[in-house]
Order: C-alpha cells, then sequence, then structure tokens
C-alpha cells in the first residue's frame, strides 16, 4: 500500500522520491497537518526505541540462559544473570557509540537483523519443540556458521557476492532464502550425526526436555519416546531445504 501510495504522489504531483527509504515521512508530511505528523514521528521513534530495548533483553537472554545453559550448565544462577546483566551494559554501550556515528546501513540494519534471527535462532525454536533428536551442538555449529554466511552474503560486507537483487537485496534480506533453509538442512543432518556419537549425549535432549516436548503438544503426562522422534521425515525435510537454499543462490 505504501509503495503504490508513492508511486501515486509521484505521478501526480511530479515530485521524485529519491530516497525509498524515506517515502513514508515524504508522504506524511505531504498529506498530513504538522501536528498528525508529529504524531507519526513519534511513533517511528518510539518504535526505534522498543526495537533497541527489545534486542537488548533478546541478548541478556541469549547470554545468560541459552548461552551459558550449554557452556557452563552448573553455573550458579544468579552468576547467569548477573552475566546477562553484563551483556546488556555492553550492548547499550555499543549503542550509544554506534549513535554517534551511525553506519551507513542503520536505516536497513532492523530489516537485516529479521535475516539474521530467522537464520540463526527459527530453526532451534521449531525443531526443538518438533523434534526429540534436536541435538544442541548441532544448534550452536548451524547457527554461528549460517548466521557468518548471511553476513558475508550481505550487501553490506561484500557487495561481489551479494545474492539476489533490488531492494531485497539492497536491504540484506534476500540473503534469508539461502541461510535459513541452509541452517535447518545442517541443522537436522547434524543433529542426526551427533545423535550417534557417544561422547556427545549429554548435549543431546534430555529425558526431561523430551517429555517437555509432549507435554507442550497437549500429550500430558503420556509420554511416548517414538512421538516426534523421526529419522525419515527430518531428513525430507532436510533435503528440501538444501534444494530451496541452492535455488537462492541462482540468479533472481
Amino acid at each position: 500500500m505504501t509503495g503504490f501510495t508513492g508511486v501515486y504522489f509521484e505521478a501526480t504531483e511530479g515530485i521524485e522520491i529519491a530516497n525509498p527509504d524515506q517515502i513514508i515521512l515524504i508522504l506524511n508530511l505531504f498529506y498530513n497537518p504538522e501536528w498528525v505528523a508529529a504524531f507519526v514521528m513519534a511513533g517511528a521513534i518510539a518504535g526505534g526505541l522498543s526495537t533497541i530495548s527489545g534486542n537488548l533483553m533478546a541478548i541478556s537472554a541469549m547470554v545468560g540462559s541459552d548461552l551459558l545453559e550449554i557452556v557452563a550448565p552448573n553455573m550458579d544462577d544468579q552468576k547467569k544473570v548477573n552475566l546477562g546483566y553484563l551483556a546488556v551494559a555492553i550492548g547499550g554501550i555499543i549503542v550509544v557509540l554506534l549513535a554517534f556515528r551511525p553506519p551507513e546501513f542503520l536505516v536497513t540494519s532492523i530489516l537485516w537483523a529479521f535475516g539474521m534471527l530467522a537464520t540463526t535462532i527459527t530453526p532451534g525454536i521449531l525443531l526443538g519443540v518438533w523434534w526429540k533428536k534436536a541435538h544442541k551442538l548441532a544448534l550452536v555449529i548451524s547457527s554461528l556458521l549460517c548466521g557468518a554466511i548471511y553476513i558475508i552474503i550481505s550487501p553490506h560486507v561484500l557487495d561481489a557476492i551479494v545474492v539476489g537483487h533490488g531492494p531485497t537485496a539492497e536491504l540484506g534480506m534476500a540473503g534469508g532464502l539461502v541461510t535459513v533453509p541452509m541452517a535447518f538442512a545442517l541443522f537436522i543432518i547434524l543433529s542426526l550425526i551427533f545423535d550417534k556419537v557417544p561422547s556427545l549425549n549429554h548435549l543431546a535432549p534430555s529425558d526431561e526436555e523430551k517429555r517437555l516436548v509432549d507435554y507442550i503438544h497437549g500429550w500430558g503426562n503420556d509420554y511416548d519416546e517414538n512421538r516426534y522422534n523421526w529419522t525419515g521425515f527430518p531428513l525430507i525435510v532436510a533435503l528440501v531445504c538444501i534444494g530451496i537454499s541452492i535455488w537462492g543462490l541462482m540468479p533472481w
């Protein structure tokens, strides 16, 4: 709708919007009274601050819970909380420093972050509650590797290998078509491999976590080891994801 309005605006007013990322601001100032435009701008600022605070909270939870639960599962809970606070403080300092001299891609970084989160977090969330063989080490490796690939093929690092074209690629989101299915495939394949390695059993889902999967889906105390414990179906999903990832690398 915004794009349609922008095209209509250019056609009827004869004014070219040179910077597409400013289209909402320009249309708002042109069609609305100043006091209405002020409310819209205030909403945009509030949304930005809300996003920053949400990201800082996510950083705290990731460090204080997810990462430390893997690398130091026996650490005292209060120490984990304190390290989470430290992560928030460091993240806040970085945000303040970036605010003094914003990088060129700051306007598109929020959309860019969605692709990064989809690559690194989504496979763990979905497979973690639907598959009892989802291995913690497989999640860490697939998230780090595919997250790094997403950064490399973004337009903000190496222009020569950016996938896709047009606004989607310029915003850094086109790489998600490659790295999101790649992360799913790698997570599944590594989980099946690590499941056969006895020395990595401590990183496999525990009995309590497997029971939680059944509980989440409404089975209560009716636990069945074979439920959500597939091998063939995840492999099919991995093959489909590999195909999608390869297709995403093609010129489009």
